[in-house]
């Protein structure tokens, strides 16, 4: 767009060398009206790159912290100086997404604490060992963050996983034994009261 802009103008003062032109002001605003056009264009195009920079960043630096959840000394600083950039850029790239570093790094280890408790109901790793394993120095605050996020202690997280999935697979078979107890009697003829009608009941209805 600059090299057609400048090709443009070039143009226009070749053309009018000599003699002017029959509309000064009229030449001179489509003049300025394509420059504007011009920067705005080049302005939009210069403000997708920086977007499209800054996302990239972003996932290069969310990959960089989930990858380092279990280093207890992983800070802003650290972060900041593995993507090369200065701290106040760092900040204010999470602040593009209301948060702040820290309360960022908080939450993926809060769930990644909660994906490890999940996947271990016979308890074979303490509440402890899982809490310095994502990254926290103190269980009781482990604790308290977990309990806030979660609104469940991470000791009683197994608990209500194993009793949702106990109810979830319990639920089919006491269905299937209510029905079997409601299964009407064997029929004694063809023609029976009985048979003539529930046969006529559609298969789908529950009895």
């Amino acid at each position: 767009m600059t090299r057609l802009l400048v090709g443009m103008v070039g143009s226009v003062a070749e053309m009018f060398i000599n003699t002017p032109p029959p509309n000064p002001q009229a030449l001179a605003t489509e003049i300025i009206s394509f420059v504007a056009l011009t920067i705005g264009s080049e302005d939009r195009g210069a403000a997708t790159d920086v977007r499209n920079a800054r996302y990239h960043l972003r996932r290069r630096i969310v990959d960089f912290i989930e990858n380092h959840l279990s280093d207890q000394t992983l800070s802003p600083k650290k972060i900041a100086a593995s993507s090369r950039i200065s701290l106040s850029y760092l900040y204010s790239l999470f602040n593009d997404n209301e948060t702040t570093v820290g309360q960022f790094v908080q939450v993926k280890r809060l769930q990644r604490a909660y994906e490890i408790l999940v996947a271990d109901p016979k308890g074979h790793r303490t509440v402890s060992e899982v809490a310095y394993e994502v990254g926290f120095k103190n269980v009781s605050h482990f604790s308290r963050s977990f309990s806030r996020h979660f609104k469940i202690a991470p000791r009683d997280i197994r608990q209500a996983n194993n009793a949702s999935c106990s109810e979830a697979n319990f639920k089919p078979s006491r269905l299937k034994t209510a029905r079997a107890s409601k299964a009407p009697p064997p029929r004694s003829s063809p023609g029976s009261a009985y048979w003539e009608t529930n046969k006529r009941r559609p298969l789908h209805e529950t009895v």
